[in-house]
């Protein structure tokens, strides 16, 4: 809804710390994260206001995901031993289509959300780089973009 906003970043405690926006007034929440679980959260992305994603580090091969259904946040994770690494970015141009992003290792770090479980689908890739975002159009006929960029600090 163009009245609400979702934000996402470091752990607090033990719980993901989020902040909201409804209706222009500002709350937090913190989100308990299972031992297994407990890392930051990176991006968020929400198909509809009752359905938000929410993406972050990997901990203990998992890639963490925290999901809200309107009312309240849950958090899973999925094993992956060979492409685990955090994940930085997530789009959801629906409620059966997500894909979340992150550093490379071992080629492309791409997972994909279809509206029951999310799954690596990686991708091999000649000269392979972090991702840090992701869009994908809500037709779906224009594909999947990925996003990389390099930081520049000047003192």
């Amino acid at each position: 809804a163009s009245n609400q906003c979702w934000a996402v970043g470091d752990l607090s405690g033990n719980n993901y710390y989020l902040v909201r926006n409804n209706a222009g007034v500002w709350s937090s929440q913190t989100v308990p994260a299972p031992v297994q679980r407990r890392r930051r959260l990176n991006a968020i992305a929400c198909p509809r206001v009752n359905n938000c994603w929410a993406v972050g580090d990997f901990r203990n091969s998992r890639y963490i995901f925290a999901h809200w259904d309107g009312t309240s946040w849950s958090s899973s994770d999925l094993q992956n031993g060979q492409h685990r690494e955090n994940l930085n970015g997530v789009h959801c141009p629906s409620d059966t289509d997500c894909w979340a992003v992150g550093n490379e290792r071992n080629g492309w770090n791409l997972v994909h959300f279809d509206g029951t479980a999310w799954t690596y689908i990686g991708s091999a890739a000649a000269n392979p780089q972090d991702l840090n975002d992701v869009y994908m159009s809500s037709a779906g006929s224009a594909g999947v973009t990925l996003v990389r960029w390099q930081e520049a600090i000047n003192n």
